[in-house]
């Protein structure tokens, strides 16, 4: 008797059990199925609107017309209103705000740029001579940074020269030596994107999209098209005449390599080889991106008595890499070269007789006879005994001040102020910063778990530096 009610009472706790962990599994459902979506698109959708109206306001104070102020006036309430439902988690709505945000700004932006924004569409870097040929043109002038880029502009750099161009919408791309591209960019449709084809006919473009928005960059080749989406980065080359190659390469978030019906989905640290006659449908891993120790970001050094100093470069080591690539360059985009190695098996290289001026290094790991993507840039400087040269720039620093930087999931918020006509980057990214009191407010995306680096430039008016540099942790 006793056992039968032992087993009845075992089957009831069995059953309630059971109960309760369908009862935990129903309500984790429920709540992944009915929270809030959109966060990360919503908060990029107002760092992207904060730029636009940053460019508006501008444009106010120097028309001071009033059908400029009013839809200017109306951007910041609407751009108000989005970090509000942002914060109480009503994404779809902060979306919708960010947008009719966008859209009076672009009245603002569009009744001065006559109707467009290729105004501003200039280049950012020039280094050697750059060639452009106007559409509709038939001969080439010599481009320099007042120059306007205007769809259908063919740009042409030569051995030894380079440029990087960069677009209102975020938008940057670097223009190597012996490359031929023209600019195919549209402005239109409902949601106002600025889209962005390039048609490169020979050479090496390396790219960087913006992190919001859900503007694509479509890069035309002969063998195919590929199209890099938002908060992606990467580098893509045409070489040959009869057969060209096409080599594409993703650093960060994602690409499309498309001929015809096919499609290969290039993601982060992907590469592959592509020919008109040759689509391939598996890609290749790159060795990771080594991480730079020596010099520190910024770092002075002095000259010595016979007016050289000595700099030691060192790195991490890269897992499989079996040598790696050394740049080190007195312009920030590598166009004419210092020093190069191309099968350093060390982690570190000694630099000697380095006279005073401006440097820059990075590195890339190889393996597998692939060479990876290079490093971030980083800079350093030989100063004069005097102090004098190179270094006399950042005797008068910008202010930086970091206020705070809070993390959800995988986005962190750099907020911070600095000068008001200070320029800042964060990891590289362009923040906006606020004419009237100088605060900042960076969306940063980080690739996903682990701990990341984060480095925050400040650069004042005339050209002097400051930065702080610190990590984040993204755990599950």
């Amino acid at each position: 008797m006793k056992s039968k009610k032992s087993q009845e009472t075992n089957f009831d706790i069995k059953k309630w059990a059971f109960f309760i962990v369908f009862l935990v599994v129903l309500v984790l459902g429920l709540y992944f199925v009915l929270k809030p979506q959109g966060e990360e698109e919503a908060s990029q959708a107002i760092a992207q609107v904060e730029r636009l109206i940053r460019q508006a306001r501008e444009i106010t104070q120097r028309t001071n017309q009033a059908q400029d102020l009013a839809n200017y006036d109306l951007a910041r309430d609407s751009l108000e209103r989005a970090n509000k439902y942002n914060i109480e988690s009503e994404f779809t709505l902060a979306i919708e705000e960010a947008d009719k945000a966008r859209g009076y700004a672009l009245k603002v932006i569009q009744s001065n740029t006559g109707g467009t924004l290729r105004s501003g569409n200039r280049f950012e870097e020039i280094h050697g001579q750059i060639l452009v040929r106007p559409k509709g043109s038939g001969t080439f002038k010599s481009g320099d940074k007042d120059t306007v880029l205007g769809v259908g502009d063919l740009i042409k750099t030569s051995p030894g020269s380079g440029c990087k161009v960069a677009f209102d919408n975020g938008l940057e791309v670097v223009v190597r030596e012996d490359t031929s591209v023209t600019l195919q960019e549209n402005l239109g449709g409902e949601e106002n994107v600025y889209r962005l084809q390039l048609n490169l006919e020979s050479g090496r473009l390396e790219v960087k999209t913006p992190e919001a928005g859900r503007a694509r960059l479509i890069i035309s080749t002969t063998p195919a098209r590929v199209i890099f989406f938002r908060n992606s980065s990467g580098a893509i080359s045409l070489s040959g005449s009869r057969n060209p190659t096409l080599e594409a390469r993703v650093r960060r978030g994602r690409a499309d390599v498309r001929s015809g019906p096919q499609t290969l989905n290039l993601n982060a640290g992907e590469m592959e080889t592509f020919t008109a006659d040759l689509f391939k449908n598996t890609a290749l891993q790159l060795p990771e991106v080594p991480n730079m120790i020596n010099p520190k970001p910024f770092s002075k050094y002095q000259v010595n008595q016979n007016g050289f100093a000595s700099v030691e470069l060192s790195w991490e080591r890269v897992l499989g890499a079996t040598a790696y690539h050394l740049q080190v360059s007195n312009d920030p985009l590598f166009i004419k070269m210092f020093d190069e190695r191309t099968n350093v098996s060390g982690l570190s290289r000694e630099m000697p007789s380095l006279i005073s001026g401006t440097y820059f290094w990075r590195v890339a790991a190889i393996g597998n006879n692939l060479t990876g993507f290079f490093s971030e840039p980083r800079q350093f400087e030989i100063l004069n005994k005097s102090g004098g040269g190179a270094g006399t720039a950042d005797s008068n620093p910008p202010v930086l001040i970091i206020d705070d930087i809070p993390v959800q999931g995988t986005v962190a918020i750099v907020k911070g102020r600095t000068d008001r006509d200070a320029t800042v980057k964060v990891n590289d990214e362009l923040a906006v910063v606020d004419k009237e009191d100088g605060t900042f407010n960076h969306v940063l995306n980080l690739p996903g778990q682990g701990v990341h680096k984060v480095m925050v430039v400040a650069k004042s008016s005339t050209g002097s530096l400051a930065f702080k540099e610190f990590s984040i942790s993204i755990k599950d």
